[in-house]
């Protein structure tokens, strides 16, 4: 970094799609949307300037609302890495199954061999499982000198310029027994589903009704990423969004928030905050931290308010205003307003936008 970074919450509705521009470099954290439109389509073409490179794409996980645009995304810009999580032999069977039974052959093509799907001039990198026990590891790599195909350890960083991205791919080992019980809950064979794709096929209206329905989505987990400066240093971070008692052309932010030095940032993609303890996973990096995207769209299931106990953050929270899932939830809105933080609402509507400019202080 060398002295200003802009991160970009965009107004993509009930999916996930979030960039960082620093030093030449463009980051983008997940890149879906759940109805897949027309104008989640633009939204994304638009984000970038024509012949862009997206230097590092990160995807949380495979359900299709943080997935479905990373076509466009691939297709209209050159994607140089991506880092991925590795998914169990079981959780790779599931998604495969599930996206073949949906005839999402594309969805399907990045879950089976992600390294074909981006071609040879895309550098696949895969994090494997870490335990909720366990968190950061020592020392950092730099991102040129890993492989396509390497493999990092959960809570390895990854030093990108002046810039630390740093991985966690938590492992939920209840995923499967959780979507089997809903499977015969719904009187649906789950071996069935998993090895004849007739089967899948003919069900696949209730099948996709049974993954909407998941508190966590089809694989019930998700990577968390840190983002922030590699050293130590004073910044300020100026907050920009449109007031609605302003013209559309206004884009201010409140001033008066205690602690605008703090530039890290967590992406947490659909986790659950009652599984993942990011105090503990990103300690050595926690007292950077000012903002947490608000996992899952704000839904209930997924926050714990433990984690106000101690700082106020700022919660970016993306959903589509229609949803049908109560997202986000009102009860957690509350709760972090109570406390002194502030969720920053990001839906569909291009006014909602939520841009944040980092910068270094002389």
């Amino acid at each position: 970094m060398i002295d200003i970074m802009t991160r970009v919450f965009h107004p993509i509705g009930q999916g996930a799609f979030y960039s960082e521009r620093h030093d030449g470099l463009n980051v983008v954290y997940d890149c879906g949307e759940w109805k897949d439109s027309n104008r989640s389509e633009l939204l994304v073409k638009n984000s970038f300037q024509e012949g862009d490179c997206i230097h590092l794409l990160f995807i949380s996980h495979f359900d299709f609302d943080h997935i479905s645009k990373v076509d466009t995304l691939r297709t209209a810009f050159n994607v140089k890495t991506c880092i991925l999580p590795l998914l169990q032999q079981d959780q790779l069977a599931i998604l495969k199954a599930y996206y073949s039974s949906q005839k999402n052959e594309s969805a399907r093509r990045l879950v089976e061999d992600p390294v074909s799907y981006f071609g040879e001039n895309t550098k696949v990198i895969f994090v494997e499982f870490g335990e909720g026990s366990n968190g950061e590891n020592e020392g950092s790599v730099d991102l040129d000198s890993l492989g396509s195909g390497s493999r990092i350890q959960s809570g390895k960083s990854i030093k990108v310029s002046d810039w630390l991205y740093v991985p966690y791919n938590l492992n939920h080992y209840q995923a499967r027994a959780k979507l089997e019980s809903a499977f015969q809950k719904a009187k649906l064979d789950f071996e069935l589903f998993m090895t004849d794709m007739s089967y899948a096929l003919l069900n696949r209206v209730e099948i996709k009704k049974l993954y909407n329905k998941l508190p966590g989505g089809i694989n019930l987990n998700s990577m968390v990423v840190y983002s922030g400066p590699c050293r130590t240093g004073s910044f300020i971070v100026d907050h920009y969004q449109n007031h609605r008692n302003c013209s559309p052309y206004c884009h201010h932010f409140s001033r008066n928030w205690e602690d605008q030095t703090r530039a890290g940032c967590i992406y947490t993609g659909d986790t659950s905050l009652k599984i993942v303890d990011l105090a503990h996973i990103f300690r050595s990096h926690i007292s950077n931290v000012g903002t947490i995207q608000l996992p899952h769209h704000g839904d209930k299931e997924s926050f714990e308010s433990s984690l106000l106990s101690n700082e106020k953050f700022i919660f970016p929270v993306s959903y589509g205003s229609n949803n049908t899932y109560g997202h986000p939830a009102n009860q957690v809105i509350v709760e972090i307003l109570q406390n002194g933080s502030l969720p920053i609402h990001v839906n569909e509507m291009s006014e909602t936008i939520y841009v944040q400019i980092v910068k270094k202080w002389a």
